[in-house]
């Protein structure tokens, strides 16, 4: 992500477990030129269904990278991220061209109901495991209010 963005750019990075924030700002961070110290980086030890659901600033693009996506929940409150009205929040949340990219271990047919129950576009990618084997993929859900 930072090296699509520019210089202007703020990413706000939520994790739960304050250790993984320590192991990428220490030995795992050396392995992606340590982005938690990028100075457009702000990294907050909470939930993100707390930032989002929390009053603030629009953001232009919210990704959730979570558990195993929508059908395999391992933290039991991060159920609440896939729900119709957490996806109500945050379209409230993007600014009028922002997007919402989910990633998933596997397709979602209720996530995809929820999706298309809230006024938005969206598309759903497979992205490969493995460069021999299509049939072994992740799936990467797009939605916004002006998805083209």
């Amino acid at each position: 992500t930072l090296d699509a963005v520019g210089e202007q750019a703020q990413i706000t990075v939520c994790e739960l477990i304050p250790e993984i924030v320590e192991w990428n700002e220490d030995p795992l961070g050396a392995l992606a030129d340590y982005p938690l110290k990028d100075t457009r980086v702000n990294v907050r030890v909470q939930s993100v269904v707390d930032v989002i659901v929390e009053e603030g600033p629009s953001f232009d693009a919210i990704i959730l990278d979570t558990d195993n996506g929508p059908d395999a929940i391992v933290h039991s409150q991060n159920h609440i991220l896939y729900k119709r009205e957490t996806m109500i929040r945050i379209s409230q949340r993007l600014g009028e061209q922002g997007v919402v990219g989910v990633w998933s271990a596997a397709d979602s047919i209720d996530f995809e109901s929820v999706l298309d129950s809230v006024d938005w576009t969206w598309t759903r990618t497979h992205v490969a495991l493995d460069e021999k084997d299509d049939d072994r993929c992740h799936t990467i859900y797009l939605a916004g209010k002006n998805l083209i």
